[in-house]
């Protein structure tokens, strides 16, 4: 015959499931699988047998916590909340900040727990919209316990926007959110982002340019190619000739009256 199902969620685990998950308590669905429900893993999701989902539950209260109900006609079994196919991210980070250390940029966060976790990478950004890595700080993997992570940027701009890729063990990613650091005294600096590079360069500059003027020299002197840019702010993107042979080049820099030069090589 059919039965009814009722499971009750205190406000705490509400919160933490759409804390942990992204999602609202309105979308949950309710679950019924073959075996217990604790065999049922991010990793190994059919570790209770077949999965019958009920896509439109009955939600109610209990005071102040939370009900979830649905009836059945089919055998008792394990029974779970959630929707099937999320990810859930693999940390529950606390906190995300960062400030001026001197002449550096020094970040700091906390996880309150890790379930697979295998870095954080730290991503950067000029204008708080194109990011790029600069750094990765490797993560605990398995804790529930209280954890603190530190990362220094020497190399300031006048803005520094800075996010964290947290990466699991599955190959799965989320972003943090995005703080920003500001430094009044930085000094005209370049950087290759991407070096090695193959058809193209992109090169920072800290200060923004009314010209820069860009060179690519072979280790025997020889300019093989060589660009000017106009009103130049934050990030240069260099396409190159495909024909550029790969090796050790020099990249000369000319702005503001300096000239930077820096080892590349082409892959």
């Amino acid at each position: 015959g059919q039965y009814q199902v009722t499971l009750y969620y205190s406000q705490a685990e509400v919160n933490g499931w759409q804390t942990a998950t992204g999602n609202n308590w309105s979308n949950i669905k309710l679950v019924k699988v073959n075996g217990q429900v604790s065999q049922v893993t991010p990793g190994n999701v059919n570790g209770a047998g077949n999965i019958l989902i009920i896509d439109n539950p009955l939600l109610g209260n209990f005071g102040t916590d939370y009900t979830l109900s649905a009836t059945f006609s089919s055998g008792f079994s394990g029974f779970g909340a959630g929707i099937p196919g999320t990810i859930p991210l693999p940390v529950d980070l606390t906190s995300f900040s960062g400030h001026l250390d001197g002449s550096d940029g020094l970040l700091k966060w906390t996880t309150a727990w890790e379930q697979n976790t295998k870095d954080f990478g730290v991503e950067k950004s000029i204008d708080g919209i194109n990011f790029y890595k600069i750094g990765s700080i490797q993560a605990s993997g398995n804790s529930s316990s209280k954890k603190d992570y530190t990362f220094r940027d020497h190399l300031l701009l006048d803005a520094n926007y800075y996010r964290l890729r947290i990466n699991d063990l599955d190959g799965h990613s989320k972003w943090s959110q995005v703080v920003l650091i500001r430094y009044d005294n930085s000094r005209q600096k370049i950087w290759v982002v991407n070096n090695p590079f193959n058809t193209y360069l992109d090169i920072g500059i800290a200060r923004p340019s009314l010209e820069v003027k860009i060179q690519l020299v072979s280790v025997g002197g020889a300019v093989v190619s060589e660009k000017n840019f106009k009103m130049v702010t934050g990030l240069i993107h260099w396409e190159l000739n495909g024909s550029i042979s790969k090796g050790t080049y020099i990249l000369n820099v000319y702005v503001d009256h300096d000239h930077f030069t820096q080892k590349v090589i082409r892959l």
